[in-house]
C-alpha cells in the first residue's frame, strides 16, 4: 500500500467533519506532496462548501444531484 492509500484509509476511517479536518491539518505538509489543495478542503469540511453545492440545478455544467 502506498502512502496515499494509506491516507485515504486513515480519512475515510474518520466518522465527524471535524475528525477529518484535525487529520488534514496534521497531514497538511505530507498531503501537499501530492498536489492535493488541503487548506481547500479544510474549508470545504469546516463550511460544508463544495463544488456541486455551488451551482443551480439548471446548470448544465453541475457536478452532482
Amino acid at each position: 500500500m502506498t502512502n496515499l492509500q494509506q491516507h485515504y484509509k486513515n480519512f475515510q476511517i474518520l466518522l465527524t467533519p471535524e475528525s477529518k479536518i484535525e487529520y488534514l491539518k496534521q497531514q497538511q505538509t505530507k498531503l501537499s506532496k501530492y498536489n492535493i489543495n488541503v487548506p481547500r478542503l479544510i474549508r470545504a469540511w469546516s463550511l460544508n462548501d463544495w463544488p456541486w453545492n455551488n451551482k443551480s440545478k439548471e446548470d448544465p455544467d453541475r457536478i452532482g444531484f
